[in-house]
């Protein structure tokens, strides 16, 4: 298998484990209201915490496309 291939099966495999994982998470937010809660005071409280997501994502996303760039 070209390592091109590869890279790519990998970030599909990423791609879909985390649309399982995105979907399984909105499915348990039905269900828990208390996480629910969690989660919305998590996002109006701590800014901080979501700059550092939001650079470590762009992060990753920027890997990403300098490998797709590369191949």
């Amino acid at each position: 298998m070209r390592t091109g291939n590869l890279l790519f099966s990998a970030v599909q495999l990423i791609f879909v484990v985390a649309l399982f994982l995105l979907g399984g998470l909105f499915l348990g937010l039905s269900h828990v209201p208390q996480f629910r809660d969690r989660i919305a005071q998590f996002f109006l409280s701590d800014s901080e915490s979501l700059m550092s997501i939001g650079y470590a994502i762009l992060g990753v996303a920027t890997l990403l496309f300098s490998g797709f760039y590369a191949m």
